[in-house]
């Protein structure tokens, strides 16, 4: 069974308070565990981001809504190479004043920007529903002058927020982690892992803190749908006025009983936009006539179809505890080893060549990609010398 689209994922920018021209970029699911994994608050930060001398770091600005953990990765390479990435042509370059000629940027705040603002024009980005979310008060502000100076605004698809830091709640328990249970993991020596994983519950008003990343947002959505197509009586789709089925319907999230293909609602969302397209932005509801965002659709029809139920979930984890006991029983290691410890995110040095990928390379330039996954920013030449003194033994 194929994954839910994530209730979150974002690509993020941050900024250290002690030295604000070292910056850094990254990706993850849970923006607030991540900030902690970085100031060193739990296990987890990056290699460049645990210096001590450069926390306690602050996440100036996220972009937030991929579709998939894949996309976001791919985003983030993209966004830290972007005199590499295919996603940025020549001719938007000139399009949006910048140099024709792809050369490495420098890692100044306003090269970050400026960057970030080309990849949400690039056709590869432009229609995804993404929104750009500012925390710092500089850095929006950064943002809007440059804009304004170049009088070019992002695509009307992109929504861009200023969302600062408000109020704290009026519980202070309200801020503590949630724990979401435990996974196992087999090591590579074969050692049993029981693995934490752990989420912030969104609190107070504004700023990260108050980041809602868990599926709550389409919940009331989700059970109208439910609701919706499990009355007895079939429901016709209201487009080609076929009878529909569960695991092909969709319905309308404002005050109405709309109840649709989904393959139907997205040939009409097409229409009402115009030629020249794949996948839907928005459209209008057949029967109620609201304004419908594609992205909700399928978040929820994803949700409703590809979440596994309780039981599965169950079943599945004691299947994993036990095949991680045969293995480590048979590598010598049972009831001898074995190890609790928090999740960290995979997007770190664990997993970086997930995020690098090789057909978004110009041709010739694969080995400069794959050395500059080391290289940071300038404040960061030893570490990148002795990665690619790593890499290339």
């Amino acid at each position: 069974m194929s994954r839910p689209i994530p209730a979150f994922y974002c690509c993020y920018l941050l900024r250290s308070l002690v030295r604000p021209s070292s910056l850094y970029i990254g990706s993850t699911p849970e923006p607030r565990r991540r900030l902690a994994q970085h100031n060193g608050e739990s296990k987890g930060g990056a290699c460049r981001t645990g210096k001590a001398h450069l926390q306690p770091w602050e996440m100036c600005c996220i972009v937030q809504g991929f579709p998939s953990r894949i996309s976001a990765l791919q985003f983030e390479w993209a966004w830290q190479h972007p005199h590499l990435t295919k996603r940025i042509t020549t001719s938007l370059r000139q399009e949006m004043g910048e140099s024709a000629k792809q050369k490495r940027p420098g890692y100044s705040l306003n090269e970050r920007l400026r960057s970030l603002r080309l990849l949400l024009h690039s056709p590869a980005f432009s229609r995804w529903p993404l929104t750009l979310r500012f925390f710092s008060v500089s850095v929006d502000k950064a943002w809007n002058e440059m804009c304004k100076k170049n009088q070019i605004s992002l695509p009307t698809e992109i929504e861009i927020l200023y969302d600062p830091r408000i109020s704290e709640p009026e519980d202070p328990e309200a801020a503590l982690r949630e724990d979401e249970g435990e996974k196992v993991e087999l090591t590579s020596t074969g050692k049993v892992k029981k693995v934490r994983t752990r989420k912030y519950a969104a609190n107070g008003e504004g700023g990260i803190q108050a980041l809602d990343t868990s599926y709550w947002p389409l919940e009331m959505y989700h059970q109208k749908t439910v609701e919706l197509l499990e009355k007895p009586r079939k429901r016709k789709c209201v487009i080609c006025s076929k009878k529909t089925e569960k695991e092909k319907a969709v319905g309308c999230y404002h005050d109405c009983e709309m109840v649709a293909h989904l393959s139907c609602l997205a040939e009409q969302m097409l229409k009402q936009e115009g030629e020249g397209h794949v996948v839907p932005v928005k459209g209008w509801c057949p029967e109620c006539r609201g304004e419908l965002k594609w992205s909700t659709i399928a978040g929820e029809f994803s949700l409703r179809t590809r979440m596994k139920s309780e039981e599965e979930e169950k079943k599945m984890a004691k299947a994993k505890t036990k095949a991680g006991m045969t293995a480590a029983a048979a590598a010598g290691t049972a009831g001898t080893d074995v190890v609790l410890v928090e999740a960290t995110e995979s997007e770190g040095e664990l997993e970086m060549y997930s995020r690098l990928d090789m057909g978004d390379i110009p041709e010739g330039m694969e080995e400069e990609a794959e050395r500059s996954l080391f290289a940071l920013d300038d404040s960061d030449m030893e570490s990148l010398r002795d990665g690619v003194g790593r890499l290339e033994s």
